[in-house]
């Protein structure tokens, strides 16, 4: 009778201190997880929703949302549901964060969506292949972005490096890395890297043959 006693009492107190300490199921939200296991779980969310929905939650994701591990590198070339409002919302919150920005492959996005990338300041490495670039629009970007160190775009035809700006040049001029897909016969800005490690160069100029037909090179 004893024992059996005593044996009730210890799972009564043992359920006692589990409600004490919250392990009862449904009791355990997202705030009780540490910082460690929220950030290795958002780092799965895409960028436009981490910054324009989950940060909106609580206190403790705003604040998370923010850390430098989730915004130094983005990639926003998997977002395709992300529209040029959407995009230039991320890009307002990312100026003072982002170092390696890719949009590979976000050809819809406008260009005066692309001029936005003005106020990330900071970033090194810029992908940029894919997206709607002029020679005009290269050289306001490259004014303002004067700790770039590797650059990847198109040269599309009608690309003319002669209108880059004297601040654009010098920017290049400060390159490591450069990829280039040309899309027409032109070095691009390659004459303007005077310090370059690295340099890709891809070649897609349709050529027409005799039957008049476009391949590409």
């Amino acid at each position: 009778m004893s024992l059996s006693v005593r044996g009730e009492i210890g799972e009564d107190d043992m359920e006692n201190q589990m409600l004490q300490e919250g392990f009862v199921s449904g009791s355990i939200g997202m705030s009780d997880f540490s910082d460690e296991i929220l950030l290795n779980i958002l780092c799965h969310v895409s960028t436009s929703d981490l910054l324009n929905n989950v940060s909106r939650t609580c206190r403790k994701l705003h604040t998370l949302c923010y850390d430098k591990t989730l915004l130094s590198t983005v990639t926003l070339s998997e977002d395709y549901t992300a529209s040029d409002a959407t995009v230039r919302q991320v890009l307002k919150h990312l100026s003072n964060h982002v170092q390696s920005l890719s949009l590979n492959g976000c050809y819809w996005l406008s260009g005066s969506t692309i001029d936005k990338l003005i106020g990330c300041r900071s970033v090194v490495r810029l992908d940029l292949s894919g997206c709607r670039l002029t020679s005009l629009r290269l050289s306001r970007l490259l004014s303002s972005l004067s700790f770039l160190k590797s650059l990847a775009f198109d040269v599309a035809p009608g690309f003319d490096s002669a209108q880059l700006s004297g601040e654009a040049r010098d920017s290049l001029s400060r390159l490591c890395e450069l990829r280039q897909t040309l899309l027409t016969p032109s070095y691009g800005v390659v004459p303007c890297c005077s310090h370059l490690l690295k340099l890709y160069l891809q070649l897609d100029i349709p050529d027409v043959t005799r039957d008049g037909a476009g391949a590409v090179v």
